[in-house]
């Protein structure tokens, strides 16, 4: 999915709102029907909620989903009477994965007088958002971004996220690798953006704490093509450099951090230059353009570390999510942000129910202290800095198994074994 199929447009008395459809195949009676979901709510101005994703650029994979299920969790809503006899209507702007393009839809967003926001995917561009919306006084929970100095240092009010940060992914992971896996020698790859290398860090700060485990390398590389197609040698040879540079150090794992266009060609040079090393990639390097672009005898075996997919989520609220996405657009995302993305939403229309107010500061001090959400994702609720409680429960080991990811169970991965040794056989 890497293009959009088509735009719909609602209007109000006070506002203009952009709902930009990216599911393949919509038909223009399914499209017109969407664009005037919020009407069935009632009569009464709509409930407007900014959503801020990347429809382009190297993360448009899970922004294009992201959009998918917000528009399902929005229409849902809004079939049921809405909030408070209020439809939603969504306000979406494109980050285009870049911090300045980002900063700018933010502004858009702030400016547009929305109740809340749902910014956004990846932390280089959550950080400028969070702060832009905070400064406008408007709540704003985050579905994709996972630096651990978004909630602890920044001290805004009305920043929140329902994904789960570096420290608790990172405790996840070296927990698998040693006591899973077995092994104790780590190397780590980043591409020295906010979140790979903020990941980078709380794995070498969990490493330290965990006894049997040892960072023996940490190589830093620099972001690549967005598009497979773009990535010629110049882009190729220092990847490869620092791949000979790990298999130097003899890791038993090497765990990649970053993202899905430099985890696809790291993957097949780590085979070209026969690195005998687990091959891990983190909650933002496999989606729906790597399993598709990756040859099978390539990523067979990788193992990946993230929150649960749609597929294997088994909480009440899950299933009949699931399913409507299903109906609707015909196929589950393969990364798990779209689902956060939702709830983020749906957890926004809860507080207002419960609170009967609109306002930012209220809403935010109900997060704070409400009794947990059912999620599609799971029970939600959140800690005094903004945090999800109980967010290493979401975490998994998934592995490639004929381009498909699946839950890893354990049996038959040998940490010494070559990159796509077998897993799971």
């Amino acid at each position: 999915m890497t293009h959009l199929e088509g735009i719909a447009i609602k209007r109000s008395c006070l506002l203009v709102f952009t709902l930009i459809w990216t599911l393949i195949g919509a038909t223009a009676a399914t499209a017109a029907a969407s664009a005037t979901a919020a009407t069935a709510a009632g009569s009464q101005a709509p409930i407007a909620i900014g959503l801020l994703t990347p429809l382009t650029g190297a993360w448009e994979t899970d922004g294009q989903s992201a959009v998918r299920a917000v528009l399902l969790a929005a229409d849902e809503i809004n079939t049921a009477g809405g909030v408070l006899g209020r439809p939603l209507a969504l306000l979406v702007e494109d980050s285009e994965s870049d911090v300045a393009a980002g900063a700018a839809a933010a502004r858009k967003i702030a400016d547009a007088g929305v109740v809340a926001a749902l910014a956004t995917y990846g932390t280089a561009v959550a950080d400028p958002a969070a702060r832009i919306l905070d400064s406008a006084g408007i709540l704003n929970i985050s579905w994709g971004a996972s630096a651990v100095y978004l909630t602890e240092d920044l001290g805004l009010r009305r920043f929140f996220r329902i994904n789960v940060r570096d420290d608790v992914h990172s405790a996840f992971f070296v927990r698998f690798v040693t006591e899973t896996l077995g092994a104790t020698r780590i190397a780590l790859i980043h591409d020295g953006t906010a979140y790979a290398h903020g990941l980078a860090d709380a794995i070498s700060l969990a490493a330290e704490q965990t006894p049997n485990a040892q960072i023996v390398h940490v190589e830093q590389i620099a972001p690549g093509p967005a598009k497979t197609e773009a990535w010629d040698e110049a882009h190729l040879a220092p990847l490869r450099e620092a791949l000979v540079r790990v298999k130097a150090a003899d890791p038993e794992v090497l765990f990649y951090t970053g993202y899905a266009p430099e985890a696809a060609q790291l993957a097949r040079l780590a085979r070209e230059i026969e690195l005998e090393a687990q091959f891990i990639l983190g909650n933002a390097a496999v989606n729906d353009a790597f399993l598709d672009q990756v040859p099978q005898e390539l990523s067979e075996g990788l193992i990946i570390s993230q929150q649960v997919l749609p597929s294997d989520l088994d909480y009440p609220e899950s299933e009949p999510f699931v399913q409507a996405y299903l109906h609707r657009y015909g196929s589950l995302p393969r990364t798990p942000y779209a689902f956060y993305a939702a709830d983020a939403l749906r957890v926004i229309a809860a507080a207002i129910a419960a609170t009967g107010s609109t306002d930012s500061s209220v809403l935010a001090e109900y997060l704070r202290s409400m009794e947990p959400f059912p999620g599609v994702t799971g029970p939600v609720s959140f800690d005094e800095v903004g945090d999800r409680v109980n967010g290493i429960d979401l975490y998994r080991a998934y592995v490639v198994r004929g381009g498909e990811l699946v839950l890893y169970l354990g049996d038959s991965v040998s940490p010494q074994g070559k990159l796509g040794q077998a897993a799971n056989e």
